[in-house]
């Protein structure tokens, strides 16, 4: 159990992310050896030393590096990891186990205000259900420990076998166990009503600096054709759409195209972007518009989860008419996101946190639209001739079209020529050719996404079309459990946009269908598992991480709206005031204290009778004994120190030559016989005991009185 405990406490600090990877393995290396360390290793002297030559080599080494630009917060996190390491490699007895628990807390306190996400949620329950296993067995194992470390002896004189008494099941049986656990259960239910109705407050006198989060790499200003980004092979998920207009049958796999970072110039080899001029995006109250006068329905939106991104990209269909920010983490305001437009119609946004975004958006039937206009600037970008392409590429084009003159007509017979002609390969040799676009074509005849959409762009200028690689994701999986799309790293894509008079921008696919879907999609048992991880993973941050005094209010409203409709008689209404059941509950609380109060004045009661009548409860009689002993220790100025057990400092008299150790010895005994030894207690040894520690008493006065 302990073990588990600091193990559950390490898992968390390490799921912040705070540790780089060279201090995670070590760390994780350390961990394995203290915990396969046997008990006698831990016992030599040379393990202590040199556990505590490495924690103060640490402070040492984390003190140095202060002074350099490390960051604190990771220096003092490493350097709690090694504390509770060394502990676990070093541990001797029940002091030490209580030190180990009270790391794990505070590691799970770092954890609560650096973190919050699904693995801390699971290292948060698993922590629930220990701690009070683990505490119990703690207390109880430093009780034996106290009281018969100094070579106590049991009743036919033998020296006490501690670890065959801790190794016992009729000390811990499964019985004591099982009740202990379900002790948690309480506890959780208790955690979960004072998360929901304690007032949020905000944690920026906690907060060093904010939770950062892995932002995923892709979608630059360049696009090089012969490189797979690390994209492709990602299964990460980097957004999550909810339709609010989702059928009860949604299909596994759907189409999205989720516009991004849109290029212009193609210089033979890699896409680059010409325009880098941003302008305030169009503001009508809380929207967004992306199109003049919309036609605005609710029916017709969708909700977006987007992960940070690098660059900051806002992910739009094509489609898209407007869009609305959303708050994401407890305590933002929609308002505090910056966002910005460029002439390619691509959108960024600008925020402090580093949780992504979270936006609502409405779609808009294109007929809806007016066609836009294209100027002769860009109409100039958008069919620009890279110099290192031959003439074969135009050939090919003219070929493929024939005698149609319709582009429209045009740019659909290059689509299916290139997504029946040719096939999808991540590993296309083409990427090592002097001119990629070329092999690919006229070779290869193989290639990824990136391959097909500049092979359709570049001819669709050869014959005149005005036309931009786009970079976004094509496709997403529905997930059961949450009844919602995932988008992964590896469903980005890349298509084709060309200009149309009257029409305006219209999106072409040239990849082969079978590409557009995700590449490594599980099944089975994997698949469920992975959807229900998502799931839960987005449940944990809507309702717990962005769980803020706005989401509080709501959820009392909701409260108060779904009792209303039960049947409650009018006088329980009336009496039902917070102020009424506030003043019930002080009376119950009193009520309950006072009968407390007065079941343990009862137990004080020592009943009398005859010389062999059995008190009620042994152990409460010999430890109230006791303390009364411990109170005239006290008069005689040697009280038993904190931490030291009652035969140990019995002992320790005798061996300083006290003048009354050997009676104070004896009436330890008796207590510990009382109390742990099953020992039964008569009237007249409670007689006994009192006449001695009078003697005791009496023993003082005199010596101070001299």
């Amino acid at each position: 159990m302990l073990d588990s405990l600091a193990v559950v406490g390490l898992v968390a600090i390490v799921a912040t992310g705070e540790l780089d990877g060279r201090a995670l393995w070590l760390l994780l290396g350390a961990l394995v050896a203290a915990l396969a360390a046997p008990s006698a290793l831990r016992e030599k002297r040379a393990v202590q030393v040199a556990g505590t030559v490495v924690s103060v080599g640490a402070l040492l080494v984390q003190l140095a590096r202060l002074s350099t630009s490390a960051n604190i917060v990771t220096l003092v996190l490493e350097f709690a990891a090694v504390l509770q390491v060394v502990r676990l490699a070093t541990r001797r007895g029940a002091a030490h186990d209580q030190q180990i628990i009270i790391l794990a807390f505070l590691h799970l306190i770092a954890a609560t205000i650096l973190g919050a996400g699904l693995a801390y949620a699971a290292c948060f329950v698993g922590f629930l259900f220990l701690a009070p296993v683990t505490l119990l067995l703690s207390h109880l194992r430093r009780e034996v420990e106290g009281n018969y470390r100094q070579g106590a002896r049991d009743r036919a004189g033998l020296p006490v076998d501690v670890p065959r008494i801790l190794r016992s099941r009729r000390v811990v049986s499964s019985t004591y166990l099982g009740l202990v656990v379900c002790l948690s259960l309480p506890m959780v239910l208790f955690t979960g009503i004072l998360f929901v109705a304690f007032p949020r407050v905000g944690l920026s006198l906690l907060l060093l600096q904010p939770p950062k989060k892995a932002r995923l790499v892709g979608f630059s200003d360049r696009v090089d054709l012969g490189v797979v980004g690390k994209l492709h092979a990602d299964p990460s998920v980097a957004l999550r759409i909810t339709y609010h207009d989702l059928p009860a049958q949604p299909p596994e796999h759907l189409a999205v195209y989720l516009r991004g970072a849109t290029l212009d110039y193609y210089d033979g080899a890699s896409w680059s972007k010409t325009q880098t001029g941003v302008r305030a995006v169009d503001r009508e109250g809380a929207l967004l518009l992306l199109t003049p006068w919309p036609v605005l329905d609710a029916a017709r939106s969708m909700t977006i989860e987007l992960s940070p991104i690098d660059p900051p990209i806002v992910f739009l269909p094509t489609d898209s008419a407007a869009f609305q920010l959303l708050p994401q983490a407890q305590g933002e305001a929609p308002e505090s996101i910056g966002l910005f437009r460029n002439s390619d119609d691509e959108y960024r946004y600008v925020a402090d946190s580093a949780s992504g975004l979270r936006y609502r958006v409405y779609i808009q039937d294109s007929n809806h639209n007016a066609p836009p206009v294209l100027t002769p600037s860009e109409r100039i970008r958008y069919l620009s001739w890279p110099r290192r392409l031959s003439n074969r590429v135009e050939q090919l084009a003219k070929s493929w079209v024939g005698n149609e003159s319709d582009p429209l007509v045009q740019s659909k017979l290059i689509e299916n020529h290139l997504r029946h002609d040719y096939k999808y390969d991540l590993e296309s040799p083409s990427g090592s050719a002097l001119n990629p676009l070329e092999d690919f074509l006229f070779s290869s005849r193989r290639g990824h996404c990136e391959y097909y959409a500049t092979a359709m762009a570049i001819m669709l200028r050869a014959l005149g079309t005005p036309s931009r690689n786009v970079t976004g994701f094509g496709a997403a999986s529905f997930n059961r459990f949450g009844r919602f799309y995932v988008v992964r790293q590896s469903d980005a894509h890349s298509w084709v946009e060309a200009w149309f008079e009257g029409i305006g921008w219209r999106r072409f696919d040239p990849t082969p269908p079978l590409a557009t879907t995700q590449q490594n999609e599980l099944g089975g048992m994997s698949r469920l598992v992975r959807d229900l991880v998502e799931a839960a993973a987005q449940r944990w941050s809507r309702h717990v991480e962005a769980y803020d005094i706005h989401e509080q209010l709501r959820l009392a409203w909701k409260l108060r709206e779904h009792t209303e409709h039960l049947r409650i008689p009018r006088w329980a209404r009336a009496w039902g005031t917070p102020r009424n059941l506030g003043l019930a509950g002080l009376i119950t609380l009193i009520a309950l204290r006072l009968a407390k109060y007065w079941r343990k004045r009862r137990a004080q009661r020592v009943p009398k009778g005859p010389d062999l009548v059995l008190l009620s409860v042994p152990s409460k009689v010999a430890v109230q004994l006791y303390q009364n002993l411990e109170e005239i220790l006290s008069e005689l100025g040697v009280p038993r120190p904190v931490g030291s057990p009652p035969w140990g400092h019995a002992q320790s008299l005798v061996v300083t030559g006290h003048p009354r150790a050997e009676q104070i010895l004896a009436l330890t005994r008796f207590y510990l016989e009382a109390r742990f030894g099953n020992r039964i207690i008569a009237a007249s040894d409670i007689e006994m005991f009192k006449r001695e520690l009078a003697f005791l008493r009496q023993y003082g006065a005199s010596s101070r009185a001299a």
